[in-house]
C-alpha cells in the first residue's frame, strides 16, 4: 500500500520535471529551427539534386567548360536544361537594354539557349559556366561574398576587355547593384589571365578554368575573323574605287584625245600636201594605230577593275549574310518569329 506521505511527497517532484521538460523542450525547437533556417538552401539543394540527375547534354558543356564535381553539382541543383527559342523566351525574361540573351538564372534554375550552328556552338558551354557561378555566388555566405566582392572590386580597374566593359554599361542600365554578382561570372569564363587570389577561388568551381575561357575564345574569334574581312575588303573596295575612277577618268581622257587625233589624221589626209610624205604618213598612222591597241589593252584593265569590284562588293555582301545568320542563330526572339 502506498504510504500517503509519499504520494504528497513525489506530486511536488512531478512538477517540477514537467515544468523543466515543458521549459527545455521549446528551447531546442528554436535553436533546431535556426538551424534548419540556416541550412534550407542546403537541404533544397540536397533534395533537388535527389531528385534530379544532371541532364546528360549539360554535363557534356559542364565538361567542354572544365568544371569540376562542385561546378556539375550546382548545374544539377540549379536543374541546367538546354532550351529551344520558344521555351528560352518564356523561361527567360529578355529586357529591352539586352542585345543579345543566351542563358538565364531564373527561380534558381539555368536556362541555356540552344545555340546550334557548331561555328559557335561552343558559346553554350560558356554560358552554362557563367549562370552557375551566378547560383555559385547567390550560395556564397555573407562573410565570403564580402571576400570575393572584394577581389572582384580590386580587378576592376585593371579590366581591358572591351566586351567585358560593354556588358557592364548594360548590366548598369537592366541589372543595377548586380555589377558584381555578373563580374563573378564574367571573369572567370572570360578573362585569360587573372590574380591569384581569384584564380584560387574559382578553383572550387573548375578543373582547368582555361577550357571555358578557350571555348569563349573561339566563339569570339568567329565574329572577330569576320569583322576583321569586313573591314579589309571595306579597305580594299575604297582604294579599288579610287583606282578604278582614275582610270575610266584617264581612258576617257584618252579616248577623246584619241577621237579627235584620229580626225585630224583623217582630215589630213584628205587635203594634198599636208603631209610631208609617205613615211610622214605612215609614222603618224602606225602611231595612232598603237594608241588605239594602248587604249583597248587599258578597257580591258579597267574591265578587269570593275569586275574584280563586283566580286568583292559580292564577298563582302556574303560576309554580312554570315554575319546575319549567325546573329540569328544567337537572337531566341529572331528564331522564335521563324518558328
Amino acid at each position: 500500500m502506498t504510504n500517503p506521505a509519499d504520494q504528497l511527497s513525489r506530486k511536488p517532484k512531478s512538477r517540477k520535471k514537467a515544468i523543466f521538460f515543458a521549459i527545455i523542450l521549446p528551447l531546442i525547437w528554436v535553436v533546431g529551427g535556426t538551424l534548419v533556417f540556416a541550412n534550407f538552401q542546403n537541404i533544397r539543394d540536397a533534395l533537388t539534386a535527389w531528385q534530379y540527375p544532371l541532364d546528360a547534354q549539360v554535363k557534356t558543356l559542364a565538361t567542354e567548360a572544365g568544371l569540376n564535381s562542385r561546378g556539375d553539382y550546382l548545374l544539377q541543383i540549379s536543374r541546367a536544361q538546354l532550351d529551344d527559342s520558344a521555351s528560352f523566351n518564356a523561361n527567360c525574361q529578355i529586357k529591352e537594354t539586352q542585345a543579345i540573351l543566351l542563358g538565364c538564372y531564373s527561380g534558381q534554375r539555368i536556362y541555356v539557349f540552344n545555340v546550334t550552328d557548331s561555328q559557335i556552338s561552343g558559346i553554350k558551354s560558356v554560358i552554362a559556366a557563367h549562370e552557375m557561378l551566378h547560383a555559385a555566388y547567390q550560395r556564397l555566405s555573407s562573410t565570403e561574398r564580402n571576400r570575393v566582392d572584394a577581389m572582384i572590386s580590386a580587378e576592376i580597374p585593371h579590366i581591358q576587355n572591351p566586351e567585358i566593359l560593354d556588358l557592364l554599361k548594360v548590366y548598369a542600365k537592366s541589372e543595377p547593384g548586380q555589377e558584381l554578382n555578373e563580374l563573378h561570372s564574367l571573369l572567370a569564363t572570360e578573362e585569360k589571365s587573372l590574380p591569384s587570389d581569384l584564380e584560387n577561388y574559382y578553383k572550387q568551381y573548375f578543373t582547368d578554368r582555361q577550357k571555358v575561357v578557350a571555348n569563349y575564345d573561339a566563339y569570339k574569334q568567329v565574329f572577330d575573323n569576320l569583322n576583321s574581312q569586313a573591314q579589309n575588303l571595306q579597305n580594299q573596295l575604297a582604294n579599288e574605287k579610287t583606282a578604278i575612277q582614275k582610270a575610266t577618268n584617264d581612258y576617257l581622257t584618252n579616248s577623246r584625245k584619241l577621237s579627235s587625233d584620229i580626225d585630224d589624221f583623217n582630215n589630213c589626209a584628205k587635203t594634198t600636201g599636208c603631209f610631208a610624205n609617205q613615211a610622214d604618213f605612215a609614222a603618224q598612222r602606225a602611231a595612232l594605230i598603237s594608241r588605239q591597241n594602248q587604249l583597248a589593252t587599258d578597257k580591258t584593265a579597267l574591265d578587269a577593275q570593275v569586275d574584280k569590284y563586283n566580286k568583292d562588293v559580292a564577298a563582302l555582301n556574303a560576309l554580312g549574310v554570315e554575319a546575319q545568320k549567325l546573329n540569328q542563330n544567337l537572337d531566341s526572339q529572331s528564331q522564335s518569329l521563324a518558328d
